[in-house]
């Protein structure tokens, strides 16, 4: 009887390990999927961000606070000549 009681112990213990060991390989599989899946993706996210930025300061005025007022100028003087003809 104690013999198969450390009999059972040892079929557990080396059933856990084998069990874990499938079970990292697993999430590690899985990890190694969404990092691919996300890398392949990562160039058309970044295209998109930096359009979106170019896109944000696109229409912002190019010079600094106390020179905007020429920035601001030449809008006005572009909006009146597109006006004229």
């Amino acid at each position: 009887s104690l013999y198969n009681n450390w009999l059972v112990v040892i079929l557990l213990v080396i059933y856990l390990i084998v069990t874990n060991i499938l079970l990292i390989n697993l999430l590690i599989a899985m990890f190694s999927h969404t990092f691919s899946k996300v890398h392949g993706n990562s160039d058309i996210y970044w295209k998109f961000q930096r359009y979106n930025l170019v896109v944000q300061y696109h229409s912002r005025p190019s010079l600094a606070p106390p020179f905007i007022i020429l920035s601001h100028i030449n809008l006005f003087i572009r909006r009146i000549i597109r006006k004229v003809p």
